[in-house]
């Protein structure tokens, strides 16, 4: 059975038997499949890392993970594996979005309590002790993206109305639930939605936006302007991720500006179409980027004319790369941190090993150079302070970087806002916080860590 969120209703209530196979030889190979983290009973439709809190959230259709309860969500320990005690109970049949602001965690789907209190469709609820918040749009329709950008919520989805005021498909909220004036008005489902700097990325089956042309791929600004950015996707786009100065997409296209692109494509920031053109033979689900890698999910079995069941990782240059841990079903969604890909989908096993529905892959090739000392990053202010505040702003500028990032103590990096000047906000844990610093260079190297102390008092 393939997944779409267009056709969402056709999963409802469906989940994949445990199929037990072979391992994997000990041959060489370029993946890894992480044992330690659980297998589900149902089907994940959504995976969130959270390194601040050096967790991953699922959600999805399941009743059980790693052999404990929990109803369609669940959040596990990124350094052990283990399910933890974190257990929000949503009701009816599935979690399809999640997304993570400081201590807050954002949740979508098609439930309508959480926790036994009305909640539909979206909701809030504490990331330490998943108690539920007062946060409560109401939503009229299912809820398929949450993305978290600064101060404000982005939903997308099949729904018509939040909080009984209009809206098409895709809508922006506030920490409150307040609803903003923010509001595309699209003409149909919109499945994917990507942020980047002050311009919103839009997929999905619509063909305008307010009321103009835009054939399942549109630009919006934050501000609510719809950009001149115009791709036109010959098919629904389902996926999109971005990668450096670049956007990328899958979906179940052929076309990409009147020119042959078959599930996947990349499109430049001013919308020119570019070269790269892998080819896949099956409906792209799901998109993630890291380093100069891009990983596809979906039901294709060839990328680029070669083997690839429903997992692929494809360089920049359009080079599939020997990534190959070969799922045995539909990939419907994926998320990434470090060196670890997260797959979530119907599949029952991965690289040959057992599991259902969720997965932890290495990428051997993503293990950082050894860093250099390149010239051009800077860090403000002092290196070592306190602070009574739960976080603390860092800025800095680097001038010869692609992209700049923080690790704050045992978590992994993640990206600052901007390069040339960048800032990123740093929640910090009582006692002494160690953060690290490191720019990227636009050919991959990274430069030597910088190091800042923030001692929490």
């Amino acid at each position: 059975m393939k997944f779409s969120r267009r056709s969402f209703a056709s999963l409802l209530g469906v989940t994949a038997a445990l199929v037990l196979v072979a391992a994997p030889s000990s041959r060489a190979q370029p993946f890894s499949v992480r044992t330690e983290f659980p297998t589900t009973n149902g089907n994940v439709f959504v995976v969130t890392p959270d390194p601040d809190h050096g967790l991953v959230y699922v959600g999805g259709t399941f009743t059980t993970i790693g052999g404990v309860s929990r109803q369609h969500v669940a959040a596990i320990d990124l350094s052990t594996g283990a399910v933890t005690s974190w257990n929000p109970l949503p009701n009816n049949t599935v979690v399809t979005a999640i997304a993570v602001s400081g201590s807050t965690v954002y949740l979508g789907g098609n439930f309508n309590t959480v926790g036994g209190t009305t909640r539909n469709r979206l909701a809030a609820v504490d990331a330490t002790t998943g108690a539920l918040l007062p946060w409560d749009p109401n939503v009229t329709g299912q809820v398929s993206v949450l993305v978290v950008s600064g101060t404000t919520i982005y939903v997308a989805g099949n729904f018509t109305a939040i909080g009984g005021t209009t809206r098409n498909y895709a809508a922006a909220l506030n920490a409150s639930g307040t609803l903003l004036s923010w509001n595309p008005n699209a003409n149909d489902i919109v499945d994917a939605l990507v942020v980047s700097g002050s311009t919103v990325y839009l997929g999905g089956s619509f063909t305008t936006i307010g009321g103009q042309t835009r054939d399942r791929l549109a630009a919006v600004g934050t501000d609510g302007t719809l950009l001149p950015w115009n791709p036109d996707a010959g098919g629904a786009v389902d996926a999109i991720a971005i990668n450096g100065a670049n956007i990328y997409v899958g979906g179940i296209f052929n076309m990409i500006g009147g020119e042959f692109r078959q599930q996947l494509a990349a499109i430049a920031a001013d919308g020119t179409l570019l070269p790269w053109n892998p080819v896949a033979n099956g409906l792209v689900y799901a998109m993630t980027s890291l380093g100069s890698n891009l990983y596809a999910g979906g039901d294709f079995s060839t990328v680029g004319g070669q083997a690839r069941s429903h997992l692929a990782a494809i360089g920049t240059d359009g080079t599939v790369l020997p990534w190959n841990p070969a799922a045995d079903n539909s990939v419907t969604n994926m998320a990434s941190l470090g060196t670890t890909i997260f797959p979530g989908g119907q599949f029952s096993t991965v690289g040959g090993v057992s599991r259902q529905g969720f997965a932890a892959i290495t990428d051997p090739s993503l293990i950082p150079a050894p860093p250099i000392a390149a010239p051009g990053l800077t860090v403000s202010g002092k290196k070592k302070f306190s602070s009574v505040h739960a976080s603390v702003v860092l800025k800095g500028s680097s001038t010869a970087a692609a992209r700049v990032e923080v690790k704050v103590g045992k978590a992994g990096y993640k990206p600052a806002k901007g390069i040339a000047p960048w800032k990123f906000t740093a929640h910090l844990k009582p006692g002494t916080n160690k953060i690290l610093i490191h720019a990227i260079g636009t050919d991959g190297t990274i430069t030597t860590p910088v190091k800042v102390t923030v001692k929490r008092v």
